[in-house]
């Protein structure tokens, strides 16, 4: 796109209504009713079992008359079998809606389990490579309640499955119906998760300014929900109980959601994606935030003005005339001194030895298989390039 040139063809919509505020979680029964629920499937793990959050939600939901049945089996990276299991349980009761409480892994099972109430067959049957096929019907009424601030999941309309036949990660498509955002629901989140969530949600809105499409929308909220977490997510991981932190990057984390549900994230996530698959069992937002630092370095070269965007939002101030090397190492320090900052545990910290990245080939590949990189990059680069740039992410942390 040439200076001054108007951006056209961008489709602005925000498919899920949000009702955002502290004690918003109570209208739960409220909001359902207005949605003709009359018995809810409530999907949730243990977490929210044990702090009391899913019993707080079902009270609110019996109170409106609104009968419940649990599915409390939700595990991270949400394997397909799961999902699977949960939509037998809700067609054998015959639920008429869907509840999620908690995290991005619990909104996609719930996702995947309300797309199998209204569809035949199992979840893998709606897995794409690269795009996932659209379900003939539509899903029933879902609301998210989102307990962490990471995803933005509760506003997109993919949610994310781990295929064991594919051998990573796939997508299916659901938007919801409705979403509760209640800060208030966030305190209980322990430093290390609260880092790694709001890493994710970073990561979607700097890759979401950074990549290969245009859209001035998503640039927008994706250039605030930055500010918002370089401000107030040191402050939330330090102080879990502040609720003013609390709810800005609960902000952050909704505005990065809708500005990915427009304008996609980039390769950094494929990245993540490969070295969660080949290199080390980690939290997804944590492997994000090693991801980026190498990410942008490259999108640097490639996309000096989209990153300046980005230097501008993190407060570096620098001179427009800045050479793209120079531009992308400026960021990729910022970025990696914020990791740092809110405790982000390196390649290293975790386990991870360089020899066991130097020269493995199949690292390189993964993120050449992973379900969004034709898309993302436009530039293809072979998998010894990619080798390469994860052992980078190990290097650059010593």
């Amino acid at each position: 796109m040439n200076k001054g040139e108007l951006v056209m063809n961008n489709l602005m919509q925000q498919g899920c209504p949000v009702l955002f505020g502290c004690g918003t979680v109570n209208q739960i029964g409220v909001e359902a009713k207005k949605l003709k629920i009359t018995k809810a499937l409530c999907v949730y793990d243990n977490t929210m079992k044990n702090t009391g959050t899913a019993d707080r939600v079902i009270g609110c939901l019996t109170d409106e008359g609104i009968e419940v049945v649990s599915f409390d089996k939700v595990l991270p990276d949400p394997p397909e079998e799961i999902c699977d299991e949960g939509a037998e349980l809700g067609r054998k009761e015959k639920v008429d809606g869907v509840i999620a409480i908690g995290g991005g892994s619990t909104i996609d099972t719930a996702k995947a389990i309300d797309i199998l109430l209204t569809n035949p067959g199992k979840i893998d049957d709606y897995f794409g490579h690269p795009f996932p096929s659209m379900p003939p019907n539509p899903i029933l009424p879902l609301i998210s309640i989102p307990t962490t601030s990471g995803t933005g999941s509760e506003v997109t309309f993919a949610g994310v499955i781990t295929s064991n036949k594919a051998g990573g990660k796939r997508s299916v498509l659901a938007t919801g119906h409705f979403a509760i955002l209640d800060p208030e629901l966030t305190v209980t989140a322990p430093p290390s998760v609260t880092a790694q969530t709001g890493m994710d949600a970073f990561c979607h809105a700097a890759e979401n300014i950074t990549n290969v499409r245009d859209n001035p929308k998503s640039t927008v909220l994706a250039s605030h929900a930055v500010k918002l977490l370089l401000e107030w997510l040191p402050v939330a991981v330090k102080d879990g109980k502040n609720l003013e932190a609390r709810t800005q990057v609960a902000l952050a984390s909704n505005f990065a959601g809708i500005a990915i549900n427009e304008g996609w994230t980039s390769y950094g996530h494929c990245m993540a994606h490969a070295m969660a698959a080949t290199v080390v069992e980690a939290a997804h937002g944590n492997l994000c935030a090693l991801a980026f630092p190498v990410y942008i370095k490259i999108r640097a070269e490639e996309c000096p003005e989209k990153v300046m965007i980005l230097a501008d939002a993190l407060g570096l101030n620098l001179d427009k005339d800045v050479s793209p090397r120079e531009l992308g190492e400026a960021v990729s320090q910022r970025v990696i001194e914020f990791n740092r900052e809110i405790g982000v545990k390196s390649l290293k910290e975790m386990g991870v030895k360089r020899e066991d990245l130097e020269g493995h080939l199949e690292h390189g590949q993964a993120v050449l298989n992973d379900f969004n990189y034709e898309r993302y990059d436009r530039n293809p680069k072979p998998a010894e390039f990619w080798t390469d740039k994860i052992v980078e992410v190990f290097d650059i942390y010593q």
